[in-house]
């Protein structure tokens, strides 16, 4: 039985989950959300901004 959370993504031919996190200056983390792989790196991206510690971010720089 395959989980609904569980996806495939076409680009990267891999199966599974991704995951999408933010970290500070000095790397520590701050934030991470856990999407199927189908999801795409700008959905993920806008999931973890929802996160309630991402309001008080000023400047953000994606990867």
């Amino acid at each position: 039985m395959v989980h609904r959370s569980v996806g495939y993504d076409a680009a990267k031919m891999t199966k599974g989950r991704k995951r999408h996190l933010v970290v500070d200056t000095l790397g520590l983390m701050m934030a991470a959300v856990v999407t199927a792989a189908n999801v795409t790196e700008r959905d993920g991206g806008q999931q973890v901004g929802c996160i309630p510690v991402m309001q008080r971010v000023q400047m953000l720089s994606a990867d």
